[in-house]
């Protein structure tokens, strides 16, 4: 009975991980793709971001990058606060990462 028990213990994370959807990566283009990107300081990101990509959430949309130019990018998010905003930092970089991948979530 200990034995199923132990057996089963170490079963669990594989069987829990097997119901999650399978991450996907996307190839990052060569770095010699090139594009104009023009950051939009937008106070409310929630309004254009919104228009763009029209669907409804729990949470206002914090920023978006619209990719569908294939030589330009305009991104919305709030600036940082300061040098320390590491989320804002972060997500100024995800919405950059879409303009070369487009959209890989």
């Amino acid at each position: 009975m200990r034995a199923a028990l132990f057996a089963l213990a170490l079963a669990m994370p594989a069987l829990l991980c097997a119901c999650a959807a399978p991450v996907r990566t996307v190839a990052i283009p060569e770095p010699t793709s090139t594009r104009t990107i023009t950051w939009v300081m937008a106070s409310n990101p929630n309004e254009p971001c919104s228009e763009l990509i029209p669907t409804k959430g729990l949470w206002a949309k914090q920023g978006c990058a619209d990719f569908r130019d294939k030589d330009n990018c305009v991104i919305y998010a709030k600036p940082p606060s300061d040098e320390a905003d590491r989320q804002s930092m972060f997500r100024l970089g995800h919405e950059v990462l879409h303009c070369f991948a487009g959209n890989f979530h």
